[in-house]
């Protein structure tokens, strides 16, 4: 528009100078004006010049005419800018206040800037954050009702805020209530399922935090670090879940759904074996251990393996208890002094009969590292081979390095 003004400013004074030098070349001139009796007679130049102040004075007049008409929305534009101007500056200064941990001062700042302004909605979400940190629950869903009433179409911005608050506050019954309102309008919503998982986790509901996640894989909704860790925690929770009620078919079909890297983790390996003893599988708590053991060593499964292998019961006795003894011999060969794999493979023996095989392991593993339950299985051993003296005396020892143990 402006350039517009500026071309037709330009014509008019290109026409003025080429009517100047056209009235010049054709000579001087001049106008007479009469109206009954009264008559005027001037030169071309004057009646020129007179012509143009008219228009100037003209032009003045429109304009002053004009701008006074405009002047309510001058004057109510200019007003909004300083409002606006106020609030901006208002907000800045509750923001100062909050992240300096003066959240009251901040509530109230952002309270007395909320009315009548384009940062309202903004201050009432601030000031139920602020509220929230100073524990004002009431007060904190007040102003997120206002800042809903003031913008009726950010459902999602209050849900997300009022679900983080919420969570922070411990309060995850009402937060799931919220996210779950969220999560039925904005399916897909990466940061919803982060705050629902973060929901189900607090509350370990690890029935629906573990569908969840694995939506979540795959959409790549969540850092793999944070994810990784997040699963380990609910597959935990629901193996240890389902092991206390004793249901292997839930234990079983939990494992397959479990993703593949995480069956890799020897901790979420021992803690499945762990549930399968609970539930009676030992034949295949037994099985997994030995595979993974196979594969790659690891202390506290070999500690969990020789835990419960003597109480085993197998259909082919001796055939299966051959076989777990000379695997049991291959990882001596590796490492002759273990402990507790000569504690294992003499536990086996006994299984088998082989007394003396059996007490050369005990013997072999307490000259290698006296454990508990190493003086506990050789005392039975004697027990079993009518040497009742030297069990007591094993079954002395065991007391007193178990008590040893317990006083470290």
């Amino acid at each position: 528009m402006k350039l517009i003004k500026r071309l037709f400013l330009l014509l008019i004074i290109a026409g003025a100078i080429y009517l100047g030098y056209f009235i010049k070349q054709q000579g001087s001139g001049f106008v007479l004006i009469q109206y009954q009796a009264f008559s005027i007679e001037t030169s071309v130049f004057v009646f020129s010049g007179f012509i143009l102040l008219l228009f100037i004075l003209l032009y003045a007049l429109l304009r002053s005419v004009f701008n006074v008409f405009k002047l309510p929305a001058f004057i109510n534009r200019s007003y909004s800018n300083y409002q606006n101007k106020k609030s901006t500056s208002g907000l800045i200064s509750g923001l100062t206040e909050f992240t300096e941990g003066r959240f009251k001062k901040a509530e109230s700042i952002f309270i007395k800037q909320a009315s009548g302004n384009e940062n309202s909605f903004l201050n009432y979400l601030l000031a139920a954050r602020a509220a929230q940190l100073l524990h004002a629950d009431d007060r904190r869903d007040t102003y997120l009702k206002q800042a809903h009433n003031i913008n009726p179409d950010a459902d999602i911005a209050i849900g997300l805020t009022q679900a983080e608050l919420q969570l922070a506050h411990q309060q995850n019954e009402m937060a799931l209530a919220t996210l779950s309102h969220l999560m039925s309008a904005y399916p897909k919503h990466d940061y919803i399922m982060r705050l629902l998982s973060r929901a189900y986790l607090q509350l370990e509901d690890w029935s629906h935090l573990c569908p969840l996640l694995k939506e979540m894989r795959h959409s790549k909704s969540i850092p793999d670090e944070l994810l990784i860790k997040t699963e380990t925690v609910a597959y935990s929770g629901y193996l240890k879940q389902a092991g206390q009620q004793q249901n292997s078919e839930k234990l079983d079909s939990l494992w397959s759904d479990i993703p593949k890297s995480l069956r890799q983790n020897s901790d979420i390996i021992e803690l499945y074996a762990q549930q399968l003893i609970l539930c009676g599988q030992l034949q295949r708590a037994e099985k997994l251990l030995r595979e993974t053991l196979n594969k790659k060593w690891n202390e506290q499964l070999i500690t969990l393996y020789a835990s419960f292998i003597h109480n085993i019961r197998a259909d082919h006795h001796d055939s299966y208890f051959n076989s777990l003894l000379d695997n049991c011999e291959k990882w001596l060969k590796a490492n002759p002094q273990h402990a507790t794999v000569l504690l294992a493979a003499g536990k086996i023996a006994v299984q088998l009969k082989l007394w003396g095989k059996a007490h050369s392991f005990f013997d072999s593993s307490l000259s290698s590292q006296p454990l508990s339950d190493t003086f506990l299985q050789l005392a039975l051993l004697l027990e079993q081979t009518n040497d009742s003296e030297k069990a007591q005396k094993y079954y002395q020892q065991g007391l007193v390095h178990c008590n040893q143990q317990r006083s470290f």
